[in-house]
């Protein structure tokens, strides 16, 4: 069977710390058609967007993939903690049967020119919102993802015949070799939801497969929210490491005495850390909430979890714990540096009403 499949490939980068999307909205001009805000397609109670990101739309372009030049639109979302995320849709304008379509992802997922464009667009509109910025710095660290996204034209036998076909679950994976074990395929297919029988969504922590009737994009706009928070979570677990062990380094290296205020700096440190981070992660875990049991919520949540969300969130939320004790015992330090000046201080005024009345 032949399936006609367009491509959604994902570059998620971090670029800055915040970006203040009403002053971007003013620097990329808002009476242009192609800059907009971020909204869902279908009005849905169950997902609230706290802020939604600013998007654009570039000029399509034209590129060989799989020895046919074939048409790629591009857009970007912008989002208000300092992520920037490139949507590639390619257009594929004939049926291919899922192995073809397999062969095509593989080439996708590793052609370093299009990895490169990415990069090159990123950089040059970081420099055109700079001004909107806060600490801009492009570090190159990414996450990226592929969506298929097919067009259901024959009713429900359709996704029956879709799910039956074992090539389907080599797709999902990217694996071009292995015949897939009953434990594997079984493991993609608890990840599989559906509204009604003419749909499909199928989502694994590589890629995800979309079947509808129409061109809608509401659902993969839902997964590019969790891909965007599990690359910022990544980036500020490892951000804590490395600013958590400059601290400690420098905690190490101090030697403790009476007469200096240094623990006072530490402590103001650690606590600077703790406030700075875990106010973006808050943010972050807010940009998007699902409530109640409806669809969007379950794919939201089906993606969070495919992605280990709750691992990347426990790992920051003890690394931020861990920095609030070491504040505490930066204060304790602090306070009893302090309570020995005060004795000291005590000490030294009997001395001075004591001593002379020895003498008298």
């Amino acid at each position: 069977m032949h399936f006609l499949s367009n491509f959604l490939y994902y570059r998620v980068f971090d670029v800055a710390d915040e970006i203040n999307l009403a002053k971007l909205t003013q620097l990329l001009s808002p009476t242009d058609s192609k800059v907009s805000r971020f909204a869902l397609k279908k009005i849905n109670r169950s997902v609230f967007i706290a802020e939604a990101p600013v998007m654009v739309s570039i000029e399509p372009f034209e590129l060989e993939l799989g020895g046919v030049a074939r048409k790629i639109e591009v857009s970007f979302k912008i989002w208000n903690f300092g992520a920037i995320s490139i949507q590639f849709k390619i257009i594929i304008q004939k049926e291919m049967t899922l192995k073809e379509i397999r062969e095509l992802a593989l080439i996708v997922e590793n052609h370093d020119p299009l990895f490169d464009r990415s990069k090159e667009y990123v950089v040059n509109f970081l420099k055109s919102i700079k001004e909107s910025a806060i600490n801009p710095n492009f570090s190159g660290i990414y996450e990226d993802y592929l969506i298929y996204q097919m067009i259901n034209q024959h009713g429900s036998e359709y996704t029956k015949e879709l799910l039956e076909n074992n090539d389907l679950y080599n797709l999902l994976i990217l694996d071009n070799e292995s015949a897939l074990s009953h434990q594997t395929v079984e493991g993609i297919k608890s990840d599989i939801y559906q509204y009604s029988k003419d749909d499909l969504a199928i989502i694994d922590w590589n890629s995800a497969l979309l079947v509808d009737r129409q061109d809608d994009t509401d659902i993969a706009d839902v997964i590019e929210y969790a891909v965007v928070q599990i690359l910022e979570m990544q980036y500020y677990d490892d951000l804590l490491d490395k600013r958590a062990g400059a601290l400690y380094d420098s905690i190490k290296l101090k030697k403790k005495t009476i007469l200096t205020n240094q623990y006072s700096k530490l402590s103001e440190e650690a606590a600077k850390i703790y406030m700075e981070i875990s106010e973006v992660v808050e943010n972050i875990e807010n940009s998007l909430k699902v409530v109640g049991d409806f669809y969007y919520a379950k794919i939201f949540r089906a993606a969070s979890k495919k992605f280990r969300f709750s691992d990347w969130q426990h790992s920051i939320d003890q690394k931020l714990e861990n920095l609030k004790e070491v504040s505490l015992l930066l204060h304790g330090e602090i306070n009893e540096k302090r309570n020995q000046i005060m004795e000291f201080i005590i000490i030294v005024l009997i001395a001075v009403e004591i001593v002379p009345l020895f003498f008298k």
